[in-house]
């Protein structure tokens, strides 16, 4: 059977009408199996496939006809079907012809710019004015209502602070007085002890009988009962003696023994001996610091006396000191004593137990 061919010919696709795009396709003849005859089929031409597959790639990104369009796309290059469009080339700019550039829009524009701003604000500089006037004028309103305020707590904390002056200066000279009551008490409590010192200090001694000997050799009637408890005071030092502590039952026998200390300087057994009043600690310091006026040549002597102070100064007149600042009316001491000879001379002040 022989096979009748036509010549392809072109055909409008209707499915692009709306578009006016006319579709190039080709008309081929096939053979047609039961009867022998002779299928009218329409393909695209390599154009308009090619245009199909370039379109379908920019809507969709499917890459899996690429191949296909890159090789549709080398057949019509090289048929001259399709040409290629030149690429931009961006070439850099020099920086000078960027400057004049930039100045000239600058020249254009910034007339324009101005006054648009001189349009839409018309007092720039009275608003801004305004404003700077209106935010001092609150701050200083504010300062000086802080200030008026300032003032105000300031005389209050000033009255407060003259009567917290005035009430500790209350308070400090009652503390004062307190004090002197309490070294009033506590001496009076002494009152019936002496203080003996230098005598040698020997191991396993019995200064109740040491005692009776002194009143002995000073020519004092004094019993074993006259001597209430005696005992070595402060800690034990080598190569130095500790003074003995002495109280006597009663005040008589107390004054007896210590009338008699001056004769211990002409006694032969009691040489470099001494026999002292039992002072507070504050008396105690008084005491010494008046004998350091004496070292001085500023007082004539400084001794005391059922428990006060006494000074003659150098025309012999008899003095009663109870605070260091009774000393002053006699002069400046010379900074040649120190304060540890001060707390040397404020010995133990421990009482019998």
């Amino acid at each position: 059977m022989s096979t009748k061919s036509e010549t392809p010919k072109k055909v409008d696709s209707p499915a692009n009408n709306n578009d006016n795009t006319k579709i190039d396709l080709e008309e081929q003849s096939v053979p047609h199996t039961p009867k022998g005859g002779v299928k009218r089929i329409l393909t695209p031409s390599p154009v308009l496939r090619y245009q199909c597959l370039k379109k379908s790639r920019q809507l969709s990104g499917d890459m899996a006809d690429s191949k296909e369009l890159e090789t549709l796309e080398e057949a019509m290059l090289s048929q001259g079907t399709i040409t290629v469009e030149p690429a931009y080339v961006s070439v850099p700019m020099d920086p000078r012809d960027i400057t004049r550039i930039a100045n000239e829009l600058k020249l254009i524009m910034l007339p324009e710019i101005r006054s648009v701003i001189k349009d839409e604000v018309p007092d720039t500089q009275s608003i801004v004015d305004n404003a700077v006037d209106s935010a001092v004028r609150r701050i200083s309103e504010t300062l000086v209502k802080e200030v008026s305020s300032l003032k105000t707590e300031n005389s209050v904390l000033k009255i407060e602070n003259d009567n917290l002056k005035k009430s500790v200066t209350k308070l400090q000279d009652r503390v004062v007085k307190l004090e002197m009551i309490a070294d009033d008490s506590e001496q009076y409590s002494r009152r019936n002890c002496i203080r003996i010192t230098g005598i040698p200090e020997v191991k396993d001694e019995d200064t109740d009988q040491i005692v009776l000997k002194m009143a002995r050799d000073l020519n004092v009637d004094m019993k074993l009962e006259d001597i209430d408890r005696s005992h070595r005071v402060g800690k034990a030092h080598t190569g130095r003696a500790r003074a003995v502590l002495v109280k006597f039952s009663t005040y008589r026998a107390r004054r007896n023994l210590y009338s008699k200390r001056m004769e211990l300087r002409n006694s032969q057994n009691w040489s470099g001996i001494f026999i002292n009043e039992d002072l507070t600690a504050r008396r105690s310091e008084i005491l010494f610091i008046t004998r350091r006026y004496v070292r001085a040549k500023l007082l004539k002597s400084s001794y005391s006396y059922d428990g006060r102070i006494y000074v003659r100064d150098l025309a012999d007149t008899k003095h009663s000191i109870t605070v260091v600042e009774d000393l002053r009316r006699f002069g400046e001491l010379p900074l040649r004593e120190t304060e540890m000879e001060i707390d040397s001379a404020s010995t133990s002040t421990s009482r019998p137990t």
